[in-house]
């Protein structure tokens, strides 16, 4: 389900408006298929984000997706174009990184 969000290239731009789809999978890291030794074990959030590339042609690398207030993530490295969008990888910013951030109006 796309949301509204704020594209910002630096902390001071000024904000675009747009649409993102916001996915978080949790991977389990460590294990190996088909065996059964015990290896360590952890699972990690690996959150990305669909943007639509009529509202962002070009991410920037440390670019910053405002959400809703505590919610932004910070662009990482982005997938080649797939048609009409592309997939970015996003750190979630602290809460406590986000205040005084824009975020998208209330429809």
């Amino acid at each position: 389900m796309r949301v509204p969000a704020l594209y910002l290239a630096t902390r001071e731009a000024i904000p675009v408006a747009c649409f993102v789809r916001v996915h978080t999978k949790f991977a389990a890291l460590g294990d190996m298929k088909g065996t059964n030794f015990n290896y360590a074990e952890r699972e990690e959030e690996t959150p990305k984000l669909i943007i639509w590339r009529e509202e962002i042609p070009q991410p920037a690398r440390n670019a910053i997706i405002s959400v809703e207030t505590g919610e932004a993530y910070q662009i990482d490295s982005s997938a080649p174009a797939d048609d009409l969008t592309i997939t970015v990888n996003v750190t979630a910013m602290a809460a406590e990184d986000t205040v005084g951030l824009p975020v998208p109006e209330s429809t």
